[in-house]
């Protein structure tokens, strides 16, 4: 399925373009539609999914650890779906990897059941690499605070 397919597949299940970007490939010849978590929940919220978590694993990392999350879900019209999501210190930025590993799991979920995953369309979450990486500033978050506290 070509992208601009795939775009109107996601926008005729009310996916705004503004919550999905293009990624281009390693392979030069794939493009990957990346949809924000923004578009995920209304997806979610759309196909009404249940979860259920089957098994959440943490073993230990060079780092530091890493966390699996196998987790099923379904709808009232779709059998189960199991997918797994994982985590570890080289696979995100988030300090909060069980957190990441969930999250993983639950979007390819969606994915699924939307019957978009075959086609190259993935979550934001699902890797790094998709977005670009955010230098953590916190002078502005300080000085907003201090000027309320001034107030």
């Amino acid at each position: 399925m070509d992208i601009e397919k795939r775009r109107s597949k996601l926008m005729s299940l009310g996916v705004n373009p503004s919550e999905m970007f293009i990624f281009p490939s390693y392979d030069q010849e794939r493009k990957l539609l990346i949809v924000k978590r923004t578009g995920i929940e209304k997806l979610e919220k759309l196909y009404a999914i249940r979860y259920k978590y089957i098994s959440v694993t943490e073993s230990s990392y060079k780092d530091g650890s890493n966390v699996t999350v196998i987790l099923q879900g379904e709808t009232d019209n779709h059998p189960p779906i199991q997918a797994l999501g994982s985590a570890n210190p080289d696979t995100t930025r988030s300090l909060f990897i069980s957190d990441m590993a969930n999250k993983r799991a639950r979007h390819k979920i969606v994915l699924k059941i939307a019957d978009l995953y075959q086609y190259d369309v993935h979550s934001e979450d699902e890797s790094d690499d998709f977005v670009p990486a955010k230098k953590f500033d916190s002078s502005d978050a300080v000085n907003e605070a201090m000027r309320k506290i001034s107030v």
